[in-house]
């Protein structure tokens, strides 16, 4: 059988091992508060972060939907310049066919002139 001694001493270790625990317990919830705050912290940064990618990212697209439309517009205006450029060729080159087929009709007509003069020449 314990004494009143004995007992008092060994509730007071209980109390003392309680006391122990309970501090290192404290200890382990205020450094897990403290990663929380710093965990918080943290997400609120990431997604301060990722706002301002969305934005950038919104704008980038902006940007490429207005590249795309400038190059729609310069695909247009190639494809007509070369229509063009097309219709130019085939403009000159019936041109030159013509130039050919007025110096061979200038030819004609010098023979037939010169066949005339012969033939007014032999019939004085």
């Amino acid at each position: 059988m314990m004494t009143r001694k004995a007992t008092a001493q060994n509730t007071e270790f209980k109390l003392r091992q309680t006391l122990d625990e309970l501090k290192r317990s404290k200890e382990t919830c205020d450094q897990l508060l403290r990663e929380r705050e710093e965990s918080e912290e943290e997400i609120k940064k990431i997604i301060a972060k990722n706002s301002q990618l969305k934005s950038e990212l919104a704008e980038l697209h902006s940007q490429h939907e207005e590249v795309l439309y400038q190059r729609e517009q310069l695909h247009n205006t190639l494809s007509s310049c070369s229509k063009e450029f097309d219709r130019y060729e085939r403009t000159l080159q019936r041109i030159d066919d013509l130039e050919r087929e007025l110096r061979g009709a200038n030819c004609q007509i010098n023979q037939y002139a010169e066949t005339q003069q012969l033939q007014d020449t032999q019939h004085t």
